[in-house]
């Protein structure tokens, strides 16, 4: 997790700019595991906040060699009392009707509602489904970028706009379409054969319109949710595993397949096996070369 505050350009749903940027790559790249970090601006504010030392936070310097940012590890063991509350419902991309069975979940005495409603969310919205996750190709290490010009980020949505659309036009059904956005692409498939020969299509497809993307598969069971487009929404570990291989392991040319996605193939013959630890879990799987 990570705090920062700046300026956002709010499009389609979407945050774009440096400062979304920012923020994203310190709390995907750089947090650990129940760790806050907080940028330089929210630390100057937190110490002009005005609170008393024992109820205030504790900043920890935090830095790396390759850190590209000022930034402070948050530990706060109770709430400010100055802070109030303005706005409490989470913007969810979830149905209402899914949002509301979350809800109930760990109210005092409220097991056998918990049960019954873990069970209708399994019963109506999980299915197996093979996650193929794209993300845009960046250099490696790029951080994010400490200004935003406005037309390179006019650039990067024309690129969105044409990776969407080239997916949309390769794609045989629109409802295996689970989002798309920022440089990022998720969709389901029935099979691993499926999402393989779809993968090997679009990233084909995408490079000749000068947009390589890193590509990765993973199968197993997630919960997907509807609109009238098709799926807009999905949870699950394929597609967090899928993301994390994609973006952290993904290279141009290749398909990162896990291994439980590609103990279903029938094999194939141009695939090297990778063992790697991604965000403090070891995954196991073939690369598949074009």
């Amino acid at each position: 997790m990570c705090i920062h505050s700046g300026g956002f350009y709010e499009i389609g749903g979407g945050l774009y700019g440096a400062d979304a940027e920012t923020v994203e790559h310190l709390a995907e790249h750089y947090a650990g595991p129940g760790e806050i970090l907080v940028t330089e601006r929210i630390a100057r504010r937190l110490s002009r906040s005005g609170s008393k030392a024992e109820d205030g936070p504790a900043l920890t310097p935090f830095s790396q060699d390759d850190f590209p940012e000022q930034a402070y590890t948050l530990e706060w063991n109770r709430r400010a009392p100055w802070l109030k509350e303005t706005e409490t419902a989470y913007p969810h991309a979830y149905p209402e009707e899914f949002y509301e069975l979350l809800r109930s979940f760990g109210e005092p005495g409220q097991d056998t509602r918990t049960m019954k409603a873990k069970q209708a969310i399994y019963d109506r919205w999980l299915q197996e489904r093979t996650v193929v996750f794209l993300a845009r190709q960046r250099a490696r290490g790029e951080p994010a970028a400490r200004t935003a010009p406005l037309d390179t980020m006019l650039d990067d949505l024309v690129l969105n706009a044409l990776m969407d659309t080239v997916i949309r036009e390769t794609m045989s059904a629109g409802d295996h379409v689970a989002g798309s956005g920022g440089g990022l692409a998720i969709l389901t498939f029935g099979t691993p054969q499926e999402g393989i020969g779809f993968a090997r299509d679009i990233q084909t497809k995408l490079a000749e319109n000068g947009l390589p993307v890193q590509v990765a598969i993973d199968a197993g069971p997630v919960l997907l949710f509807q609109n009238s487009r098709g799926p807009s929404g999905i949870a699950g570990d394929p597609v967090n595993t899928a993301s994390k291989l994609a973006e952290d392991l993904g290279m141009s040319g290749s398909i990162s397949v896990t291994e439980r996605a590609f103990s279903q193939l029938q094999g194939d013959a141009a695939a090297d096996r990778f063992e790697v630890t991604v965000s403090g879990i070891t995954v196991r799987g073939v690369f598949l070369h074009q």
